[in-house]
């Protein structure tokens, strides 16, 4: 193996190292933001959250939603209407709502989750103002 081989070797070897050091890092900044105790500014905020995840679920038909503290949860009926998947929308910020959230979802294909994730973060901005 040449010196070439050897740069581009040694090269590989750090990118897949750096990659890995990335993930390992991303996922301690996320449980140091989930373990963050959360808080809202006050009871017209977390009012205000819960309308606005209310309002949205009423405007899709096979969707529902729960909302528990920083923590959005719902669940859509499949199309066929045979079975439902489920998401969960994190607004917990370190320990504010401040409008950005994390989805998890069991459905990566649909913008049900980001719709209403959106709809909840521009409803509070507007809120703020």
């Amino acid at each position: 193996m040449g010196l070439i081989g050897k740069v581009i070797k040694g090269g590989l070897i750090g990118l897949v190292g750096y990659g890995i050091y990335k993930v390992i890092q991303n996922n301690e900044e996320d449980k140091k933001r989930r373990n963050t105790p959360c808080n809202f500014e006050d009871d017209a905020q977390q009012a205000e959250f819960i309308s606005l995840a209310e309002r949205f679920s009423d405007q899709v038909n096979r969707l529902t939603t729960n909302v528990s503290g920083h923590m959005v949860y719902g669940a859509v009926l499949s199309q066929s209407g045979i079975s439902t998947w489920d998401f969960k929308l994190d607004f917990n910020d370190y320990g504010k709502v401040t409008g950005e959230y994390w989805c998890h979802s069991d459905n990566h294909d649909s913008d049900i989750p980001k719709r209403l994730g959106d709809y909840i973060k521009n409803g509070l901005k507007a809120y703020d103002k």
